[in-house]
């Protein structure tokens, strides 16, 4: 699992890679890894994936990171303490 979260920090995922649901044992899966460092694949669908550690959807770590592609419209996705992904960016935007 290390290996695979050295390659989502540093964009080196499969281009067919698709397990972004992975989690290491705090539930911080490798689509959140990957927002982190702003390597998310044009075509990445799955920004509703929560996190098990402090229940954030991807949207929000990219958000959070300045990572959004410019075509994002999922601004009213909530995290577990109800705040939107229109409010993170708003906070750290």
């Amino acid at each position: 699992m290390n290996k695979l979260y050295a390659q989502a920090r540093f964009g080196n995922l499969p281009d067919d890679f698709c397990d972004w649901a992975l989690c290491d044992a705090n539930g911080w899966t490798v689509a959140h890894e990957t927002a982190r460092f702003g390597h998310l694949p044009p075509d990445f669908d799955q920004w509703e994936l929560v996190d098990g550690y402090k229940g954030r959807t991807v949207a929000h770590v990219a958000a959070r990171w300045g990572c959004l592609p410019l075509d994002f419209s999922h601004w009213d996705l909530s995290d577990r303490t109800g705040r939107t992904v229109a409010q993170e960016a708003a906070l750290w935007g």
